[in-house]
């Protein structure tokens, strides 16, 4: 019960730290640390991402108790694609004990985890991704657990929607809409950085200017 209080009276500070942050791969980075920090359960954490134009899950950030993970399945696996077809989270005690998925699935995911908690990330009707974290033992997450990773998913769509648009707005900012090409005001914020760096390199620095 004091896990579970401390770990509902975070979800303030998780809150207020996603509205701070406007880089997409910080905020992917600090809802994982979030999940590691609140669970407080051993296991792995994952966040994949849509990639709206292949409409597929891509791995975003991954880390352990110990650091991040090298992972080799970045499109996500079963589970994960069942979280983002059905928009539902999922826990599972047990994963061989699970009928749900085939047994070639359950036969390949058992050697790496038995017990998984996911939870789709969905802002406006639109799913963002899929936050999951999975454990090596069985029944090791109940379901508090998996209500406050939904609450944690939730919270991150939208810091992840309003990454997104907020770099839609900055490349509006230093691009024409209709060519796509940078705008003079970027060139001429750009042009000193250029220089100042060519000359901390001792490097040469060419200008072409062409009429098109």
């Amino acid at each position: 019960l004091k896990d579970k209080l401390s770990g509902y009276s975070m979800l303030k500070e998780v809150a207020e730290d996603l509205s701070t942050v406007l880089s997409l791969n910080d905020i992917n980075n600090l809802i994982i640390e979030y999940v590691l920090k609140m669970l407080k359960k051993e296991g792995r954490a994952f966040l994949f991402t849509v990639d709206v134009e292949r409409q597929e899950l891509t791995l975003s950030a991954a880390k352990d108790g110990q650091g991040p993970l090298r992972v080799k399945t970045k499109k996500g696996d079963p589970f994960d694609h069942w979280v983002f077809k059905y928009r539902k989270p999922l826990i599972i005690e047990d994963v061989t004990k699970d009928f749900r998925f085939s047994t070639e699935s359950v036969e390949e995911a058992k050697t790496v985890f038995r017990s998984l908690i996911a939870a789709p990330l969905v802002s406006e009707n639109r799913i963002m991704g899929v936050l999951r974290m999975d454990n090596a033992n069985e029944c090791v997450y109940t379901q508090d657990d998996l209500r406050l990773l939904d609450i944690i998913s939730d919270l991150g769509a939208v810091a992840i929607q309003n990454a997104i648009l907020y770099a839609r707005i900055q490349q509006l900012a230093i691009r024409d809409g209709l060519t796509g090409l940078f705008l003079r005001r970027y060139f001429m914020e750009r042009l000193p950085e250029e220089i100042k760096r060519a000359a901390r390199s001792k490097a040469s620095l060419s200008l072409l200017m062409l009429d098109i």
